[in-house]
């Protein structure tokens, strides 16, 4: 081998050197611009109705993971993988073909993939996320883009377009929002509307599901011991012949030493109080549990009541109940009571057993009573 052979030998490599220190530290770099949160958890649940049938072997593993890399000062990449075979909500134990009979067979998908860009009190949001006005529905995601700026410490306004798939086919969503602090009280006033997908359009919606919302809300807090919530939404439907869903709601809620509690009472339209943009979902707007909302009531109202307090250092204990009543529509009368026992053995993993009771009764006086006891198990990272 001759001396200008070896001295390229050598120079090729001191470069694969060079380039892979580089390599490496440009890892380490993007590595530190990555952060990764998400949660696992596994339930399993005993499900019985009123004709004594249960359903057997019903659990619901749940994974979600969210990947956020900063680009640089200005612009970061989120994207989100959750299973999306985890509705443990579907509580029907004569269905075989119920998601809670067995959904141990993982199905993950990216339900989030969004860029955001900061400057200062301006933060754009573009990409597949959650719709705008988060508290009108029950987390759908859509894809279109959010703006909102933080015009002082006390305002701030936002808006956004979104087109989805998920829960409203492929309708649009557009709204604007406008929230901000005045002393001790917190305000917030959102409108949205739904624009209908013609029927005819590949994957349109049958029938006009087009309309407008508006949100008030007020907060208030007084003290660690009160605070106050109040709440009224209208949603006015395009479809011809279709009454105003309204829902007003009063919440007042706080804690003394190591015991937390609130009272809700909740009033329903004359013609109903649907008034989340996906309809019957159990949106933050309701006054809801898991079973009994105020979706399903209508010229009436619910009374909630929640209690909590901590028996240990990481053991606490929990008992909610609600109570609807309506004139008219699907439901005459429901109540359910949840008792709650979490054990928090680390920040990041915790143990729980729940008993759900609840009962229904139409207005033909059919009565539907169901009972649900849960063994779980999460861990957050």
């Amino acid at each position: 081998m001759n001396k200008s052979i070896k001295l390229s030998l050598a120079a090729a490599m001191v470069a694969g050197m060079v380039s892979n220190a580089n390599a490496k530290v440009n890892l380490e770099d993007a590595i530190k611009d990555v952060t990764l949160k998400g949660y696992v958890s596994y339930t399993m649940e005993k499900l019985t109705d009123n004709n004594g049938k249960d359903s057997e072997a019903q659990h619901d593993i749940d994974v979600r993971v969210q990947i956020d890399s900063k680009i640089n000062d200005n612009y970061s990449l989120t994207v989100r993988v959750d299973e999306k075979n985890d509705d443990d909500k579907d509580k029907n134990p004569n269905d075989a073909d119920s998601t809670t009979k067995d959904s141990s067979a993982l199905q993950p998908e990216i339900d989030q993939v969004y860029m955001t860009y900061k400057e200062g009190g301006l933060k754009a949001k573009v990409g597949m996320q959650k719709v705008l006005a988060s508290r009108l529905h029950d987390s759908i995601n859509g894809d279109g883009f959010v703006v909102s700026n933080k015009l002082s410490n006390d305002l701030t306004v936002s808006g956004g377009y979104f087109y989805t798939t998920e829960k409203t086919d492929t309708d649009e969503v557009a709204g604007i929002d406008l929230s901000g602090k005045v002393s001790m009280l917190k305000y917030g006033l959102t409108y949205a509307t739904v624009i209908d997908s013609d029927e005819n359009n590949n994957d349109g919606t049958v029938g006009d599901n087009g309309a407008k919302i508006l949100d008030l809300r007020v907060d208030a807090k007084i003290s660690n011991a009160l605070n106050l919530h109040v709440a009224h939404t209208n949603k006015s439907l395009d479809k011809s012949g279709e009454k105003d869903q309204k829902l007003t709601k009063l919440v007042a809620s706080g804690k003394s030493g190591n015991i937390k509690y609130a009272l809700g009472y909740a009033m329903a339209g004359k013609d109903g109080a649907s008034v989340a943009i996906d309809g019957d979902s159990d949106a933050s707007v309701n006054l809801v549990l898991d079973e009994v909302s105020t979706n399903d009531i209508q010229d009436g109202n619910a009374i909630y009541a929640m209690v909590g307090t901590k028996l240990t250092d990481n053991v606490s204990a929990s008992l909610e109940y609600v109570t609807a009543d309506g004139d008219a529509g699907s439901v005459k009368d429901a109540n359910e009571m949840v008792l709650k026992l979490t054990n928090k053995i680390t920040k990041k993993f915790k143990t729980f057993i729940s008993y759900d009771t609840w009962e229904t009764k139409d207005f033909s006086n059919t009565k539907t009573e169901k009972t649900e006891i849960t063994l779980g198990a999460k861990y957050s990272f």
